[in-house]
């Protein structure tokens, strides 16, 4: 369909699929949740068009006409051919050029479960590709379109779908005539005296009507119970990690700062035992019966303090003289100095380089919500929709309505 424009103002509910997309008006979704506001399970017909665009299939839903008329001998309240006709006859009264496209069920307190009734009943009389099954629970806060497979003959759960706000006239005008919905008729029933045929109201369930599986047997609750323990377990999982990945940089800390310990350690010691080394006089012993003491300040005595002469070194052993005298001193020879072991220099710590400025972004990041759209983002952040186009801009994205939940978006400063 050439030169049509998708809805601006859209709020998306759940997640988008391949196959046809659903959009429905915030009106006619409001009216079907009224419907049960009694508590009791009431139908309507959805009123709407099939379109393509842009090669998508699409199926709008404008409006939503009351089935008045339910049969008494199902499982469930179903639309009989007189709602059929009564509708077709609204239909032409408000929303002229429309069509039927589906149906609707409100249940309050059965959640979005497909009933097999209903399932049925789809079958056999909604049998084109488009048309669509929408189970409301008002008290839930449930809802959800069911839509035919690739080969029409089951009923699949959509990922998700579209309210859009528009200015629905006919909508508006149909509510504003049936502001109270009549009760819904389940049987005909003959007075005593045969003259006539009255409806009587159901006020309680029938005797002999197959009950529903409880609310607890729904097999979509044990598909939620795994999905709940999945993401839990993420959780769990995360969590482990950014604790373990802690531990592991903390013993690396610990690690090295032993080490620097231990170098410091070794350092010091050596240095003591060099100090230690320095300070302790040097003695020489001697062939001779006196034994000659060499002070530190290099100056010869004996072991009677008597002051022999100035040395500059160690004595050697005695050299015998002329007449035989074995304590004759010999010349000195020079005492070689103990060679200082290197002191090791203590490591020098890394000086931390000066951290750059940060460069101010030119744009945040957004992660696309459940419910949200592009005009939403933009007055969520600048208070008005006028910087849709710098978010698409910047996001290099070309139709405002294909944006997903998990997308991150860039938004300008």
């Amino acid at each position: 369909m050439k030169n049509f424009q998708l809805p601006a103002n859209i709020k998306q509910i759940g997640g988008i699929g391949d196959g046809l997309r659903v959009y429905i008006e915030d009106y006619a979704v409001t009216y079907i949740e009224k419907l049960g506001a009694g508590g009791r399970e009431r139908c309507a017909f959805l009123i709407g068009k099939y379109l393509v665009v842009d090669t998508i299939p699409v199926l709008f839903v404008t409006g939503a006409i009351e089935a008045t008329a339910l049969s008494a001998d199902t499982d469930i309240p179903l639309p009989t051919d007189d709602s059929f006709a009564l509708a077709e006859r609204a239909r032409d009264e408000f929303f002229e050029g429309y069509d039927i496209v589906g149906w609707a069920r409100c249940q309050p307190g059965y959640g979005a479960y497909l009933n097999p009734a209903a399932a049925d009943f789809h079958r056999e009389r909604f049998r084109k590709e488009y048309h669509a099954l929408f189970a409301a629970d008002p008290v839930e806060k449930e809802s959800v379109f069911y839509l035919w497979n690739r080969d029409r003959e089951t009923l699949v759960e959509a990922p998700g779908y579209f309210i859009y706000y528009d200015k629905n006239a006919g909508m508006q005008a149909y509510m504003d005539q049936t502001a109270a919905p009549p009760p819904v008729e389940t049987d005909v029933v003959k007075r005593a005296d045969g003259a006539s045929r009255v409806p009587r109201i159901e006020t309680a369930a029938r005797a002999d009507t197959p009950q529903r599986p409880p609310r607890a047997s729904r097999p979509d609750d044990g598909r939620r119970l795994v999905n709940t323990l999945v993401s839990l377990c993420a959780v769990l999982f995360v969590f482990s990690f950014i604790m373990g990945a802690g531990i592991i940089q903390s013993d690396g800390r610990i690690t090295d700062l032993e080490n620097s310990l231990a170098a410091l350690s070794q350092t010091y010691a050596g240095m003591a035992a060099e100090i230690r080394r320095q300070d302790e006089p040097v003695f020489a012993a001697d062939v001779s019966e006196n034994p000659v003491l060499i002070a530190p300040t290099g100056t010869l005595t004996t072991p009677t303090g008597a002051l022999t002469a100035p040395v500059s070194g160690a004595l050697t052993s005695p050299t015998p003289g002329a007449d035989g005298n074995k304590n004759t001193l010999g010349t000195p020879e020079p005492t070689p100095s103990p060679t200082p072991e290197p002191t090791p220099s203590p490591t020098p710590e890394p000086t931390p380089s000066p951290t750059p400025e940060p460069t101010p972004e030119r744009y945040r990041e957004y992660v696309v919500q459940d419910g949200d759209s592009l005009n939403y983002i933009s007055a969520s952040f600048f208070g008005s929709t006028g910087r849709v186009e710098d978010i698409m801009s910047l996001n290099g994205i070309s139709n405002a309505d294909t944006i997903y939940i998990g997308m991150t978006l860039k938004i300008p400063n």
